[in-house]
């Protein structure tokens, strides 16, 4: 669907480097994207294994909960798929946090038709945007359809998951959906959290994941990974 310049927020710490420097265990605490917390993992981990008296904690909590806990002083760093405004930089530190783009990733449509894994399903942005709008309510709708031809699609309603949380990947996923599609656009919007026209929510990308696992028919929106 898109890709994504994920934004740390980076404050109230330091860590001594170098020459001189202390020997004092550091430990700094994040919060923010689900986007980002599989590469958080792996990168926090290795560099603990290679500094082993600096250990960082994250805590994936969706974009939104993540600048609130910043801008609350509540950690030393947050993370946010959608950067923060130049108001809520203001608002946060007094205005002296740095925004540091650290990762880039795709996000994906994902569904349970109860198929073979190999399956591949067609589908343009307008179509997911209707989809998403309630306009298309079951998955032998023609214009799904006449995208997959050879595909033995069930009638079946098609079962919406998306964010309960404040996201930063509802903010892309919503923000494209919006370029390629006018009503969308007028009646939905951008925004890290929507009032969505149709669907159940689940909290962060794992929870959307889990949710389109065991929910036969479902769709939903995720980070790839």
């Amino acid at each position: 669907v898109g890709t994504l310049a994920a934004v740390a927020l980076v404050a109230g710490a330091s860590v001594p480097i170098g020459a001189g420097a202390s020997t004092a265990p550091v430990a700094l605490t994040g919060a923010g994207s689900t986007f980002d917390a599989p590469f958080f993992n792996v990168a926090f981990a290795r560099y603990h294994q290679a500094n082993p008296l600096v250990s960082v904690g994250y805590s994936a909590v969706g974009s939104g909960a993540g600048i609130k806990r910043f801008s609350g002083k509540l950690v030393n760093f947050g993370a946010t798929d959608a950067p923060m405004t130049p108001g809520q930089q203001a608002a946060a530190l007094g205005g002296t946090s740095v925004q540091v783009p650290v990762a880039l990733g795709a996000e994906v449509v994902v569904f349970n038709l109860d198929a073979p894994t190999a399956l591949r399903l067609n589908l343009t942005g307008p179509v997911v945007a209707r989809i998403f709008l309630g306009q298309i309510a079951n998955w032998r709708d023609p214009a799904i359809a006449a995208l997959n031809p050879k595909v033995d699609l069930p009638d079946e309603e098609i079962n919406v998951v998306h964010r309960s949380d404040s996201s930063g990947t509802t903010y892309i996923f919503s923000n494209y959906l919006a370029s390629v599609d006018s009503a969308w656009a007028s009646k939905v919007g951008i925004g890290k959290t929507l009032a969505w026209p149709v669907g159940v929510g689940a909290q962060g990308n794992p929870g959307v994941a889990t949710a389109v696992a065991q929910t036969p028919y479902s769709i939903g929106y995720v980070e790839r990974s």
